[in-house]
């Protein structure tokens, strides 16, 4: 399901998933490089096919899933463009549609409105097979982006430690909150931690990380009641700073019934 969400080709995603493990994120990449140009027209048109149209909100809405949701990041400097240049979009499209017989494709991060607007009307000119080399090699791109995204590890992680059994606390939920200006308290992601007590899942990577204030707020109660031990802490607080954002910000726990220590990890 997660090839899936990267590139909308059954066949691709399949052969990505029969040549798992892969040893390294650039041998990910290749692999997927070297399976998506092999594939036949067909494959790339079924992939072409799991896309919104460039511009179209009702397409858009008819998308679900992750791969819905990237395309809306994808896509965000729509949001801001006019109705006219809404209409000219929506009327390239067609133009482009029935002319090739398939949605026009184009890697939209990065790209304002009106270079999304110039690509789609340049290559309207282009003959059928020039045209599909060209959506692929968007494609490509596109895919290459997202299962970057899919190795990306949330900008704030955690691991816990469960120092009264000398092993990592699986199990345990984590919320992440961020402060406002006006003081107030939004939660913006959550997770729990795996098997070996790590949480790599609490900022989603459509959430942007910015300078503020955020609070780990780790659920002791709950998971001390789930080892049969009533804890001292229902709940363990942890308030950050966050001054560079491009930076990643791993804050451990060690944890005990009746006490516990935090730092900045690595």
């Amino acid at each position: 399901m997660v090839f899936l969400d990267c590139c909308g080709s059954s066949q691709w995603a399949e052969e990505m998933a029969r040549s798992r493990p892969y040893a390294t994120p650039v041998a990910l990449l290749s692999t997927a490089a070297r399976i998506w140009r092999n594939l036949s027209r067909q494959d790339w048109l079924e992939a072409f096919a799991a896309h919104p149209k460039i511009g179209d909100l009702g397409s858009l809405r008819g998308k679900c899933g992750q791969s819905a949701a990237w395309s809306k990041g994808e896509q965000a400097a729509l949001d801001h463009a006019s109705a006219e240049v809404m209409k000219s979009l929506a009327e390239a499209n067609g133009l482009y549609e029935k002319k090739f017989g398939h949605i026009f494709i184009v890697c939209a991060v990065g790209k304002t409105t009106g270079q999304m607007l110039e690509l789609l009307q340049r290559r309207l000119n282009n003959d059928p097979e020039k045209e599909i080399q060209i959506a692929a090699e968007e494609q490509e791109k596109i895919t290459h982006l997202r299962l970057e995204k899919t190795m990306h590890k949330s900008s704030i992680t955690s691991h816990v430690l469960d120092l009264s059994r000398g092993r990592p606390a699986p199990g345990l939920s984590i919320f992440l909150d961020r402060e406002a200006p006006d003081g107030i308290w939004t939660e913006i992601g959550q997770g729990t931690t795996n098997a070996v007590g790590r949480a790599s899942n609490l900022l989603s990577v459509d959430q942007p990380l910015i300078p503020g204030v955020y609070r780990l707020r780790f659920a002791t109660g709950a998971y001390f009641l789930s080892q049969g031990i009533m804890g001292f802490y229902p709940e363990i607080q942890v308030i950050i700073q966050i001054d560079e954002p491009d930076r990643h910000y791993h804050i451990p726990l060690l944890l005990s019934p009746f006490g516990y220590t935090t730092y900045r990890g690595n």
